[in-house]
């Protein structure tokens, strides 16, 4: 049964390349933590709203690559 969308699914799109951008506004650090090392990993990009270390932040933005990663902190700033 899948519940929704969002979550680590998305997150997962965007690790094995089915996916460009996952965008999730409210993240608590033990749900980003397990995270950054998996994005980072694939050779994507992880980072809060305003480009910052992701632990930091409220939420995350997770992309495939770091020039679309630039542009999307871009357009939500």
């Amino acid at each position: 049964m899948f519940r929704g969308w969002g979550d680590c699914y998305g997150y997962y799109l965007v690790a094995t390349g089915f996916a460009d951008i996952m965008v999730d506004p409210v993240m608590s650090i033990w749900d980003s933590a397990a995270l950054i090392p998996i994005i980072k990993g694939a050779g994507g990009q992880i980072t809060d709203y305003h480009g910052n270390d992701p632990m930091g932040g409220d939420g995350i933005i997770a992309t495939c690559s770091e020039e679309l990663h630039k542009e999307v902190i871009k357009i939500l700033n």
